[in-house]
């Protein structure tokens, strides 16, 4: 019987790096991305800013951003329930579309605020929380067909990609 893909991936000497060990629900995808963004990154960061990013930058970006985006969600949220009668009425699945993305975000939000104490304390779950934030933007990012969020999401897979090893 052959080894799963993720065991073959795992026993091969240039991954035995523990900091290309999965720590998500998705080892394939995350050693894909570890492949794609770390391994054969034409651009590599210097090691002090792999130091600095997760110790001073990425956990209060994050807790700026949760507030920012919670406020912003808070209003577009309130609009959209004051408009319902009026949008249910002139584009019931337009409406429909727009709550599933509004809950989408929503989910994203939580995971993100559930990475700050991680984040802070630099441990694995906190990335993958952080993981999970960014895979829930990609779905968001494609189901609102927003190019420039699939580009934030691409650089933010990036950077957590480059300081994962950061992540104990």
């Amino acid at each position: 019987m052959e080894n799963p893909p993720v065991t073959q991936a795992l026993s091969q000497p240039s991954l035995l790096d523990p900091s290309l060990e999965p720590f998500s629900r998705f080892p394939q995808l995350e050693l894909w991305m570890q492949k794609i963004l770390v391994t054969n990154a034409a651009w590599q960061m210097p090691p002090s800013s792999k130091e600095m990013i997760p110790k001073y930058i990425m956990p209060w970006i994050t807790l700026v951003g949760v507030v920012l985006i919670f406020f912003a969600s808070f209003i577009g949220g309130a609009l959209t329930l004051l408009l319902a009668p009026l949008a249910i009425l002139v584009a019931p699945v337009r409406f429909l579309g727009d709550l599933l993305l509004m809950l989408a975000r929503g989910a994203e939000l939580a995971l993100m605020a559930a990475s700050i104490p991680g984040l802070f304390a630099r441990t694995k779950r906190g990335w993958v929380f952080m993981f999970y934030a960014e895979l829930l933007g990609v779905v968001w990012s494609v189901a609102s067909f927003s190019l420039v969020g699939l580009l934030v999401n691409a650089l933010g897979f990036y950077i957590i990609f480059q300081i994962k090893a950061a992540y104990r």
